[in-house]
Parts: C-alpha cells; sequence; structure tokens
C-alpha cells in the first residue's frame, strides 16, 4: 500500500518535450532527414577475382585433407582435443540430463500445487478458506 503523496510512476510521470516520429534532423547527423536507404555494396578490394571466391563445400576440405595429411605430433594434438571434447560433451549430457529432470520435477510440483490451489479457489467460492480447513484438522 502506498501512503499519500505523489506517485512518480505510471505514463503520468513529468516528461521533457514529448516528440512525435518526424523527422529529427539533429540526430541524423548533416544528412537530409528520411534518405535511410543504404546505399550501393562498396566494391570488393581489388586482388580478388571479380565477386567472391566460390567455395565449394566439403570436397575441397577434403582433397586437402588428402594432399596435406597432418604430422604425427598434430595428429595426436587432434586426438587429445578431440578426446577432451568427447569427455565434455558427454559431461555436457549428464548435466542436461539432470536438469531435464529437475525440470520435469519442478511441473509435477507446480501441477500438484496448482491442484491444491484449484481446490482451495473451490472451496473458497463454497465460503470455506484455509484457516477453516486447519480449524478442522486439529
Amino acid at each position: 500500500q502506498m501512503g499519500p503523496g505523489p506517485m512518480n510512476c505510471g505514463p503520468l510521470r513529468p516528461h521533457g518535450p514529448i516528440r512525435g516520429p518526424g523527422p529529427r534532423p539533429h540526430l541524423m547527423g548533416s544528412g537530409p532527414a528520411g534518405q535511410r536507404q543504404m546505399g550501393p555494396p562498396p566494391p570488393p578490394p581489388s586482388g580478388f577475382p571479380s565477386g567472391l571466391r566460390p567455395v565449394s563445400p566439403d570436397s575441397s576440405i577434403e582433397d586437402f585433407k588428402k594432399k596435406n595429411p597432418p604430422s604425427q605430433k598434430k595428429r595426436h594434438q587432434l586426438k587429445r582435443r578431440r578426446e577432451e571434447l568427447e569427455a565434455k560433451d558427454k559431461e555436457l549430457q549428464e548435466k542436461i540430463a539432470h536438469q531435464m529432470e529437475l525440470i520435469t520435477q519442478q511441473k509435477k510440483n507446480e501441477k500438484d500445487k496448482e491442484a491444491k490451489q484449484n481446490t482451495l479457489d473451490e472451496l473458497a467460492m463454497l465460503g470455506i478458506d484455509e484457516s477453516d480447513l486447519a480449524a478442522q484438522r486439529v
């Protein structure tokens, strides 16, 4: 409950001058207000063949791997990295499973609570509240 005194909430809070959706040239930089279309994209830097280089999907990667097999050391690093990632993945899977269990438990609790609340609401409509129930239980 709020006491008397001014309430500074809600839409009646004092504002500065309210500006409508009209153009605000002081916020637009020096350009004329209203023109917000983007210009054409800048040309690609010279040195590239015209346009973007075509990237063919995985086939080129496979070719590259065939031509340049990883060195022994690199292979070992990759293997270690993969094992780390798989371990982490497993850990995350377990965490997710745990979270899912928690969530289902929470949902069940909420359903129970809701059912109880509905019962209380129905009793309230009949003019019985929780204190009456407590009195009856004793």
